[in-house]
């Protein structure tokens, strides 16, 4: 029992250190922490101590807050490797730090000295303190603290190794102990096991009761500090989870309805691939990426409020998709935006003749500032649609000019055609008059075309012109 080398350790593959003060302890018992009590216990050192090892006081402790102690408790005597004289391991458990257990030997190899207790009864130890004197190399910087196994027949009895501390000095209080996990919340309509009744290393499983559905992950790991990796999820229940569904339809339909209402119909129409844009608008984003994010506030208010809108709301004025679509698109798609944002850059590149860079500097453009992305788009699609309407307004104008010129020239021309009618027609009147005159006087006149009577009234309007020069 006195000789080390004729212990089997049993060591666990799976051990994780736990950071305790400043110290670090590692579980080591292949049963966890629920091992078998034992009437002897032990502190071994794993390091070489120069000018033999020395420990003013040894403490064993049942709980994990170093508050029970068992040599106060339980009747024990002091065990030990050996002793320099002078120098017995009773010292050790006095109480006092002033005296002292000095090993035999004067250079102690890795695992050559230790120090322990015998309980007359077995007891748990959860807890160990120990004071050393000297620094450095002069004191155990790691030890192991184990337990004596009677055996059985199946197995071979011997010492067995529990903990492992790393990182003790001397001069000092070293606590080497097993870490309590902290309470850990039953999820409200479910259940969670805790593996190693709760010490660390230890893990929790969560479950719902009946039909209902998990919002969270359902298993949590206790960390080295004693705090569990995430707390209890929320079972919710068939009619919670279809309410809380619909409430989010709901609150996604009126929000991105509101902004089709409110911000949307107020811009000018969208465009489309027959719609002109002058050269001098194309080719190069209409602002910078960062300087547009920092700068402009109305869009980035937009982003952070109603991202879903914006974006759709880019994709829409673009003529990529339409508005309704694309913030459905968002929401099925939420969790991986930055490749869908990155895919639709890439289509306003293309509609806008933008310089072509890699989908790889989008998608980064899109994962690590999407709301600088968000921005930049948003801007270079609205102005270009301000472009292109006040294009179609001046040539709208243009063509209204032309048509009311056209429209001019065919009232003039209208009207100079219906002059000579009326003209015409006057002579043709007159010549009708003089053919009834002649048969009121009871006269035969020849019926004369109206260029033969102006022939004939030519000649008295000629003799009478002669007769005034005369």
């Amino acid at each position: 029992m006195g000789n080390t080398s004729a212990g089997r350790v049993a060591v666990c593959s799976a051990c994780l250190l736990l950071q305790v003060g400043s110290q670090i302890s590692t579980p080591l018992d292949h049963r966890g922490v629920d091992f078998e009590a034992s009437s002897q216990w032990r502190v071994l050192n794993v390091v070489k101590v120069t000018y033999g090892w020395t420990i003013a006081e040894l403490k064993f402790f049942s709980d994990a807050a170093c508050s029970k102690e068992l040599s106060s408790s339980n009747t024990s005597e002091a065990i030990a490797s050996g002793y320099d004289p002078g120098s017995p391991p009773s010292r050790a458990l006095d109480g006092k730090t002033f005296t002292e257990w000095r090993a035999q030997c004067y250079v102690c190899n890795e695992k050559e000295a230790w120090l322990g207790v015998r309980f007359d009864e077995p007891a748990k130890v959860l807890c160990v303190q120990l004071w050393q004197w000297g620094h450095r190399e002069y004191s155990a910087s790691s030890i192991l603290v184990q337990r004596w196994d009677v055996g059985s027949a199946t197995e071979e009895g011997g010492w067995r190794d529990v903990l492992r501390g790393e990182s003790l000095g001397g001069s000092r209080w070293n606590e080497v102990k097993f870490v309590k996990c902290q309470d850990l919340a039953m999820p409200a309509e479910g259940t969670v096991k805790v593996t190693n009744r709760g010490y660390y290393p230890s893990d929790a499983t969560f479950a719902c009761n009946g039909i209902r559905l998990m919002d969270g992950e359902d298993k949590s790991v206790c960390g080295i500090d004693g705090t569990w990796s995430q707390q209890a999820p929320r079972c919710w229940a068939a009619l919670e989870l279809i309410a809380f569904i619909t409430a989010s339809f709901l609150l996604i339909f009126f929000w991105g309805f509101g902004y089709y209402r409110y911000v949307v119909l107020k811009k000018p129409p969208a465009l489309e691939s027959a719609t002109f844009i002058p050269n001098d608008s194309l080719g190069n984003w209409t602002t910078p990426l960062m300087d547009e994010c920092m700068h402009d506030q109305k869009p980035i208010l937009q982003c952070l409020f109603c991202p879903c809108c914006r974006v759709a709301d880019t994709w829409s004025q673009a003529g990529l998709l339409p508005y309704q679509f694309g913030v459905i698109l968002q929401q099925m798609c939420c969790l991986c935006m930055p490749c869908v944002g990155a895919f639709f850059r890439q289509k306003l590149r293309r509609r806008f003749v933008i310089r072509r860079e890699s989908s790889t500097t989008d998608f980064i453009t899109w994962t690590f500032c999407p709301c600088c992305a968000v921005v930049q788009e948003a801007k270079h699609v609205d102005s270009l649609c301000v472009v292109a309407f006040e294009e179609e307004i001046a040539k709208i104008a243009a063509e209204k000019r032309k048509k009311e010129d056209e429209e001019r020239q065919a009232e003039v021309a209208r009207s100079l055609k219906k002059k000579q009618s009326v003209s015409f027609s006057g002579g043709q009147e007159r010549h009708r008059a003089n053919v009834m005159l002649s048969k009121e006087n009871n006269q035969i006149i020849k019926a004369q075309s109206t260029l033969e009577m102006m022939q004939k009234l030519q000649g008295p309007v000629q003799q009478k012109m002669g007769d005034s020069k005369v």
